[in-house]
């Protein structure tokens, strides 16, 4: 029978790798998460946009590739939009 209890609070060595392990996985799979809806929600708006009879430059293909990568944020994506065509902060 394993003591649960025990191997909760041992530390160093294997168990630091093991926990270091699981951390960084969870930190992939978060990541994976953010660039799946990141991803999806960026094909919705070009495909809203196009069917609206819009055109999507491909500057902005570039950065919204990086907000899907995780690479900028949303609000950093939305800045850079609104500098490039000189519209106002709301």
């Amino acid at each position: 029978m394993i003591n649960h209890d025990k191997c909760i609070t041992m530390t160093g060595g294997m168990w630091d790798n093991w926990v270091m392990s699981v951390k960084e996985s969870n930190v992939e799979m978060v990541r994976a998460a953010k660039a799946a809806r990141n991803t999806r929600n960026l094909a919705l708006a070009l495909h809203s946009a196009e069917m609206d009879g819009g055109h999507v430059s491909d500057v902005f293909l570039h950065e919204a590739r990086d907000y899907a990568n995780g690479l900028i944020d949303a609000a950093t994506l939305g800045r850079r939009v609104r500098a490039r065509y000189g519209l106002d902060k709301r």
